[in-house]
């Protein structure tokens, strides 16, 4: 199993209806923190339900996916590693 790295969500404000905000986390290949305004911050309800997430790192162009921990309650980035 690749190395996992939790994925933290930033709301923009406080206001309640605010829906703005970003997902951070640290690439598990490149080892660097990023954020992300759009896909893991719009598509985290569909993850949380279960939908797994495929990206590629802002830094280092690696394929990504974001995928739910039932187990633990949070969203984890991952490499995404072909079967050979």
């Amino acid at each position: 199993m690749s190395e996992r790295k939790e994925v933290v969500y930033v709301s923009h404000c406080d206001e309640s209806g605010c829906s703005l905000g970003r997902a951070e986390y640290e690439c598990p290949v490149c080892h660097r923190d990023c954020d992300c305004f759009d896909n893991l911050w719009w598509g985290r309800d569909a993850i949380r339900d279960g939908t797994p997430l495929e990206f590629k790192c802002p830094k280092c162009s690696a394929q990504l996916r974001a995928v739910y921990d039932e187990d633990q309650f949070d969203v984890f980035v991952e490499e995404v590693v072909s079967a050979a």
